[in-house]
């Protein structure tokens, strides 16, 4: 992905930011942010 979007291979100094950015997140994901956001029309139908 990084060599489609800027046209070159990643070097070491960009791959030791990327995963101490990765690193650096925290949590778990919450359930509902999986799930597709409710239309009107998904709220009228239930």
């Amino acid at each position: 992905m990084f060599k489609f979007q800027l046209g070159r291979a990643a070097s070491e100094a960009d791959k030791a930011l990327i995963v101490a950015f990765l690193q650096s997140l925290t949590g778990e994901a919450i359930e509902k942010q999986n799930e597709a956001p409710k239309t009107e029309k998904a709220e009228k139908d239930e």
